[in-house]
């Protein structure tokens, strides 16, 4: 019998939540889970609903954010007064769905900062609450904040999923939490083709290489661009692709006031000026936002996932279910989606010249391309087949009703 959940989503641009999102509930049959969705208002809203999800969509979801990288200090605790503007439009899309949608067995925050957002649900509701845990924590940053969230998971959270064992192992001691990691169907994608407007670029260079996500400087795109200039600087035949666009598009005395207070970059500025500057045009190419990223995993040799969160992204699974291996910026990989020399390059964070010395590697090394592509691909189908872990999301949701 079909399972009517609500997931609560807190980030309106498609990134990698609301794709591991998006593809969960095209692995699930219709059999298993009925899907309801309160997002942020944004492109996201289009995918979802190619999912088979209804949605309802709010200018923002309240969050808190403690996260490894977005917990608040200095300046960004001024993020706080749009958390409470935030609030009245999460109450009021949660009393929306609570008279739309009357079935609601089960709620689903799709990562640890809306936590309130789920905890009102839950009281709105009274169904159980399952909360998918995405990003880094480092409780020694901000013991007390982390102390009141393991306060908060035990009152309310019926059930904690981290999406590695990365993830797990950074969450504050005593949360219990069951791994099911993320998973990718190549052939399932939502729209494809996107990539063949820019195959004249594919295939022409030695070494093709890619960055996917959003543009902004925790990615590590800057220490991607500083590594291009060293391979054009020795006239390395290599074909770099950002792919990726600004998160959010933002003008007037908004964008003034935030971009100097360090809370905004328009990294897409910066990327096109560091290109014309150093003149890395015939190497370094700006592809845009795709939502689809199979034909671009089909045309390149390497990812490159130079991020600052110490944690291996979607793209490289993505990447290596299409056979192909990774520079990942990661002090402490863990073996269930990382194993350092044998399916990626591991490299300290913001660090161009390891980046830069991960991509030799594979530039004068070819079979270390096929090799560690390979032994990716075997990690991957292991670990992130999307089909095995949407069953055991459901069978999750099976043991919760069981006990209600």
């Amino acid at each position: 019998m079909s399972k009517s959940v609500l997931y609560i989503h807190s980030c309106g641009s498609f990134g990698g939540s609301s794709r591991s999102l998006t593809e969960l509930l095209l692995a699930f049959s219709k059999d298993d889970v009925s899907p309801y969705i309160l997002t942020q208002r944004g492109h996201v809203c289009d995918f979802f609903k190619k999912a088979g999800a209804k949605v309802i969509s709010v200018p923002g979801i309240v969050q808190f954010d403690n996260t490894n990288i977005g917990y608040y200090r200095s300046f960004r605790w001024l993020i706080l007064l749009r958390e409470f503007y935030y609030l009245i439009h999460t109450i009021f899309g949660l009393l929306k769905a609570r008279r739309n949608w009357k079935d609601i067995q089960i709620i689903h925050i799709n990562d640890i900062t809306p936590i309130f957002a789920g905890i009102i649900a839950k009281i709105l509701f009274r169904k159980p609450l399952v909360m998918h845990v995405r990003c880094l924590h480092a409780p020694e940053k901000t013991p007390l904040r982390s102390q009141f969230l393991v306060y908060l998971i035990h009152k309310y959270v019926d059930q904690v999923i981290s999406i590695d064992e990365t993830v797990k192992a950074s969450l504050p001691n005593g949360i219990s939490s069951q791994v099911i990691h993320n998973g990718f169907n190549p052939d399932s994608s939502l729209v494809k083709g996107e990539a063949s407007q820019f195959s004249h670029l594919f295939g022409k260079r030695k070494l093709n290489l890619a960055i996917v996500g959003g543009l902004i400087p925790l990615k590590g795109i800057m220490e991607l661009l500083k590594a291009a200039k060293m391979a054009v600087d020795q006239d390395l035949d290599i074909n770099f692709f950002i792919v990726g666009k600004n998160p959010r598009q933002l003008k007037g005395a908004k964008a003034y006031v935030l971009k100097k207070l360090g809370l905004a970059h328009d990294m897409e500025k910066e990327i096109r000026d560091y290109i014309k500057k150093h003149k890395l045009g015939e190497h370094v190419h700006l592809l845009g936002f795709l939502s689809n990223t199979t034909d671009l995993f089909k045309n390149i040799d390497v990812l490159c996932f130079p991020s600052h969160l110490d944690a291996p992204g979607r793209p490289v699974f993505e990447a290596a279910l299409m056979k192909k291996a990774s520079i990942i910026a990661i002090s402490n990989p863990k073996s269930d989606s990382v194993i350092a020399n044998e399916t990626a390059i591991c490299i300290p964070s913001k660090d161009p010249d390891a980046l830069f010395k991960g991509i030799l590697h594979f530039y004068n090394n070819p079979l270390e391309v096929e090799r560690m592509g390979e032994l990716a691909y075997r990690l991957a189908e292991k670990n992130f087949n999307i089909l095995n872990n949407a069953n055991k999301m459901a069978k999750i949701y099976d043991a919760l009703l069981s006990k209600s």
